[in-house]
């Protein structure tokens, strides 16, 4: 029996987070984190590390390197400095509607956003995803969606 080689299109390759904003960047989740009835947060979905073509690999590692290699200031600060390297890490990924979302967050959500897709893209192909304990809304609106 031969043994199936996943390839950069499949589903396996891919981490999905669900962000805590709808569509419009109001709350999808309340304050004990249970869903606002009414409100559907969007959900990115990002390839993992090692299932990026290695000319966008490069790209990224590049964007990425330029925001670390400029130096902290008054006007650029080290939550500033944090901040755009998530974004121009994510940027490739994003609808401009999930990037405008995603560049009002706090710099602990985007931590959390980095670190998830790390870990996900760390771990062995078919080994579960869910780590939280939650459950998964798998109701998507078509528009808010990325298709990297």
């Amino acid at each position: 029996m031969a043994v199936r080689i996943f390839g950069s299109n499949s589903r396996r390759t891919k981490v999905e987070l669900e962000l805590p904003v709808d569509e419009n960047g109001d709350w999808a989740f309340d304050e004990d984190d249970k869903p606002i009835k009414g409100k559907t947060p969007v959900v990115i979905t990002l390839p993992r590390f090692n299932f990026l073509p290695f000319d966008d690999l490069k790209a990224l590692q590049d964007a990425v390197s330029e925001v670390e290699d400029r130096e902290v200031s008054d006007d650029f600060d080290q939550n500033e400095k944090s901040k755009q390297i998530a974004l121009a890490s994510l940027k490739p990924f994003l609808t401009d509607t999930q990037l405008e979302l995603v560049d009002n967050f706090e710099l602990g959500v985007l931590e959390q956003i980095s670190q998830e897709w790390a870990r996900q893209s760390a771990m062995p192909l078919g080994e579960s995803s869910a780590s939280n304990g939650s459950s998964k809304n798998t109701r998507r609106p078509s528009n808010t969606t990325s298709s990297a």
